[in-house]
């Protein structure tokens, strides 16, 4: 299972499983990020997290919201069938990556190919 928190713009936190994300290697806005089972912390400090709230079961962040992105690799474990949708496979995990990396590299990526063209 992949684990990921997000940091907003707007100051929230977010985290959850992943479930889905944008596979586009193209820099769009429309990029999302889907989590399964999220919490949200906002400003403040107050957290909502799926258990307290049981009217909904996923989120959907738009890449441009996300000014960083935290994850880890979690083993589920022999005994853990809560959700096995979210066992990622190997293509899984290198899709994961490349979205990280777009998400974060790309704005720097064309800073240091706007400077090598003047």
């Amino acid at each position: 299972m992949v684990f990921v928190g997000c940091d907003l713009e707007d100051g929230r936190y977010v985290e959850g499983y992943v479930e889905w994300y944008n596979t586009d290697v193209d820099e769009v806005p429309d990029r999302d990020l889907v989590l399964i089972r999220p919490s949200v912390v906002f400003p403040d400090g107050v957290r909502v997290s799926y258990e307290e709230a049981k009217s909904f079961r996923s989120v959907i962040i738009s890449a441009r919201e996300i000014r960083a992105l935290w994850f880890s690799y979690l083993d589920p474990g022999p005994n853990d069938t809560k959700n096995a949708s979210t066992n990622p496979s190997t293509k899984f995990d290198a899709l994961l990556i490349g979205f990280v990396g777009l998400c974060l590299l790309a704005p720097l990526v064309a800073v240091l190919v706007n400077n090598c063209e003047n």
